[in-house]
């Protein structure tokens, strides 16, 4: 639980100076990939190195970048599972004996 709330907070603060440079002019938000590495590398985890943090934080601009329109569902889906198959995630299939299910 401690792991996701800093995870969580580190991402927040990720979208925090994205939108401080949006609120600030007309032109759309960017971000200091090279602040977030910085800020990644401060940050504590009992579970991953300096490496797979800012791994981490480049997996999670991935992914919110993805665009998602209405009806491209299929598409995003995709696109998340192509994200988190290049940071090393691997597809766990659902068990059921429930025939009323959705197949994944």
């Amino acid at each position: 639980m401690t792991l996701m709330r800093r995870s969580l907070a580190l991402g927040t603060s990720i979208l925090a100076l994205g939108w401080n440079s949006f609120a600030s002019s007309a032109t759309p938000p960017s971000l200091d990939i090279e602040q977030a590495h910085r800020a990644a590398t401060k940050a504590r985890s009992l579970f991953l190195d300096d490496a797979r943090r800012i791994a981490a934080v480049d997996t999670f601009v991935r992914l919110v970048r993805i665009k998602g329109p209405s009806g491209q569902e299929q598409s995003v889906r995709e696109e998340v599972q192509r994200a988190l198959t290049l940071a090393g995630a691997a597809a766990v299939p659902a068990r059921t004996n429930d025939p009323a299910a959705p197949a994944i």
